[in-house]
């Protein structure tokens, strides 16, 4: 999967079509920002109303696009995993993090715009240090959003707290165990209600959910660690260099050297 990173305008109703067209990308994490006027954005059957000053967070996954932008002004932010997960840290945060999986209004705070000011800044440099600070304001920008979130009335529903327990747990976790009912077990919760609040939080099954944390893990190592594909298997509880090709290639349609040799002739 390609490095994306990207920002786009949302200055008028002529620039809706392009945006739907972005909006089909299915691995792509989204920031809308609305600065003035009004869009309305419709997301697995749900219709966002965002009104001057607002942000919505979209993760991959969903099926949303924009159905209204009158006299609005904003932009939308653009980034893959594949761009943002450098460090382990940071795929900590983007999995922990649930702000991608329950799209909703949230105001922007000044905490928040100083954040996006500085993505905007650092996106117009394109020196050697902007990957780098663009990074770190999107880690607070989630982190900002995240506490938003959190304080909305959504946030004491059961779905979400399940689902934010299975989360954490599966960052500590997901080297080791593999199995749904082990982690509903830890949890004390039965296998059909962590199934049935993970995919009503997140739209995919726990399952899913678990996969996509290794791959997450197994990208960023091919892509940025000089280890060897025997050596990223044993780390990520792998007991056969062979199992986790097999795995490996049925989630990206290709064996891990050979994702390693496409971020190589990306760079050269």
């Amino acid at each position: 999967m390609p490095r994306v990173f990207e920002i786009l305008p949302l200055e008028s109703n002529a620039l809706v079509d392009h945006v739907k067209t972005k909006c089909s990308e299915r691995r792509r994490y989204f920031f809308l920002w609305v600065e003035n006027g009004d869009v309305t954005v419709e997301c697995d059957g749900d219709s966002i109303p965002l009104s001057g000053a607002s942000i919505v967070c979209i993760g991959p996954g969903k099926a949303w696009k924009i159905t209204n932008c009158m006299d609005c002004s904003g932009k939308m932010i653009v980034f893959s995993a594949e761009f943002f997960c450098r460090r382990a840290s940071e795929a900590r945060l983007l999995q922990r993090c649930l702000v991608f999986d329950i799209p909703v209004a949230l105001e922007i705070s000044a905490s928040i715009r100083k954040e996006l000011e500085i993505i905007l800044a650092e996106h117009g440099n394109q020196d050697e240090y902007s990957e780098e600070i663009i990074r770190l304001s999107l880690s607070s920008l989630m982190y900002l959003c995240e506490r938003e979130l959190s304080v909305k009335e959504l946030s004491t529903g059961s779905d979400f707290k399940v689902t934010r327990r299975f989360k954490m747990m599966v960052e500590d976790k997901f080297r080791e165990m593999r199995s749904v009912s082990a982690y509903a077990d830890i949890m004390n919760v039965p296998v059909k209600q962590l199934t049935r609040a993970v995919y009503s939080t997140s739209g995919i099954t726990p399952k899913q959910l678990i996969s996509e944390r290794i791959m997450l893990e197994a990208k960023r190592l091919l892509r940025y660690c000089e280890w060897s594909v025997k050596e990223i298997a044993v780390n990520l509880g792998f007991n056969e260099e062979t199992n986790f090709s097999k795995f490996f290639r049925q989630h990206m349609g290709m064996s891990p050297s050979q994702f390693r040799d496409s971020c190589n002739s990306r760079r050269n």
